[in-house]
């Protein structure tokens, strides 16, 4: 039986959430449960914690600065390990959040991973800030930690070797990403339609959000683990 936190069995009454229609029943209800765990998923993920800390705190947008985005790594790079970790709290929570609003409503099969999706959607494209966010490896990880331990303990593994023999960010997390869809195969064995879907989708959705990191990587001109980038006044 499916579970929250320790990847299969450990809590369930998130195996189902609120409703789950046997054969034959209608699935209606479950359908709008779902979107409403999508929509409360991507509103969640449109706090952007980047943008929130970096304007309350220093009077700054961190996406006019460094690499232009609303995450954690630029946030550390232009604002430095105080700014870094009040994102990081933040990203996590939300995240965390969301995955327990979709466990709740359509339990860990349907709810759990549709909402990692839509979280993810809402850090890249906030309607609270422009549709300009981050790329959303923290938001995805945390949800993923929550889904499935071993699946993100491999990811971790992945990341900090890519991170460690590169010094690049940005190839440790598109690394990770294309790896994700992998591990829940490796280790699950088949996986429901809806996993399947939303993890193939995450994946794809991180790589092609970091697709101007790749480019400047082609070009050299990629930044690497510590550099730092001054918020100068444009």
């Amino acid at each position: 039986m499916n579970g929250f936190l320790f990847g299969f069995g450990a809590i369930p009454v998130f195996s189902t959430g609120l409703f789950l229609p046997a054969e034959g029943e209608n699935w209606l209800p479950l359908i709008l449960l779902l979107l409403a765990a999508a929509l409360g998923a991507y509103l969640l993920g449109s706090i952007n914690s980047a943008v929130l800390v970096s304007s309350a705190l220093f009077g700054k947008d961190v996406r006019s600065f460094g690499s232009g985005n609303a995450g954690l790594t630029n946030m550390h790079r232009v604002f430095g390990v105080k700014g870094a970790l009040l994102t990081l709290v933040g990203d996590v929570m939300k995240a965390v959040l969301s995955v327990l609003l979709g466990l709740a409503l359509c339990g860990y099969q349907y709810g759990g991973y549709t909402a990692l999706a839509f979280c993810v959607i809402g850090h890249a494209f906030p309607v609270f800030f422009g549709f300009r966010g981050g790329k959303g490896v923290l938001s995805a990880a945390s949800a993923i930690c929550c889904l499935s331990p071993v699946v993100f303990f491999c990811m971790i593994g992945i990341f900090l070797l890519m991170v460690l023999t590169t010094r690049y960010v940005s190839v440790g997390s598109v690394t990770a990403a294309f790896f994700f869809p992998l591990f829940l195969k490796a280790f699950f064995g088949s996986l429901p339609f809806v996993v399947l879907a939303t993890s193939l989708f995450t994946a794809v959705l991180v790589i092609f959000l970091h697709r101007e990191n790749v480019r400047r990587l082609l070009r050299g001109e990629e930044k690497k683990f510590g550099q730092k980038e001054p918020p100068k006044d444009e």
